[in-house]
């Protein structure tokens, strides 16, 4: 009852504050999605049951601010994004509304596929789909032009995911945007030398976007 109550308050702050600041449009994410019966709540990482080494709480990501970010960003027709720690599918439904042939999220978790699954049918999605894996342990990365995280991860995973990336961009050279929702791990992100870092985007109420491209002359 208290957390629901501290959960009720947070929220009230929140949209008091969007208010404060002119984004309505993060307002109108919100009513569409308490419209459309979606489930994008926080789930802690003891209910999920996992380890710190290896994951982090869930907390949606998309809706204004990343739509936003994805306005900036020219997206070629047939490009390919991948969400790495999707979670219940929020920042996945915000890229289905742009231009990417195919959205793939990649999530532990199977209780949050589930959910994100239930989501994307709600929104009658064709272009998104799901894939229960561990996102260190991921290597089918060549279809991908583009990449989401919210600081889904520790540092360790971080660091194995761009070990995967140097494999496919060697096996397939290609330009890759990655774009980094609180990026805890950026000095991970820069030590792989796979990327320059193109783009900052700090927004109040929201943490930072940082936008990293692959050259393809860096493969």
């Amino acid at each position: 009852m208290i957390r629901r109550s501290l959960v009720k308050l947070n929220r009230i702050k929140r949209i008091i504050g969007l208010v404060a600041i002119g984004r309505f449009d993060c307002i109108l994410w919100a009513i569409k999605v308490r419209a459309k019966g979606l489930d994008f709540s926080p789930v802690s990482l003891e209910d999920l049951g996992f380890s710190r080494e290896r994951s982090v709480h869930h907390s949606a990501s998309g809706g204004a601010y990343l739509r936003q970010v994805l306005r900036g960003l020219a997206i070629p027709k047939g490009s390919r994004a991948l969400d790495l720690g999707s979670g219940k599918g929020a920042a996945a439904c915000t890229m289905a509304e742009f231009s990417f042939e195919e959205v793939v999220g990649i999530e532990l978790s199977e209780r949050l596929v589930r959910i994100a699954e239930s989501n994307i049918r709600r929104l009658n999605l064709k272009n998104v789909r799901f894939v229960r894996a561990d996102a260190g342990w991921f290597r089918e990365l060549d279809p991908f032009t583009h990449m989401y995280m919210f600081n889904p991860f520790p540092a360790s995973v971080i660091k194995e995911v761009m070990e995967n990336l140097a494999a496919s961009l060697a096996r397939k050279p290609r330009e890759l945007t990655l774009i980094y929702h609180n990026p805890a791990c950026d000095d991970v992100v820069m030590s792989s030398g796979l990327f320059r870092r193109d783009m900052e985007m700090t927004s109040p109420l929201s943490h930072p976007f940082y936008i990293y491209v692959h050259d393809v002359q860096r493969s």
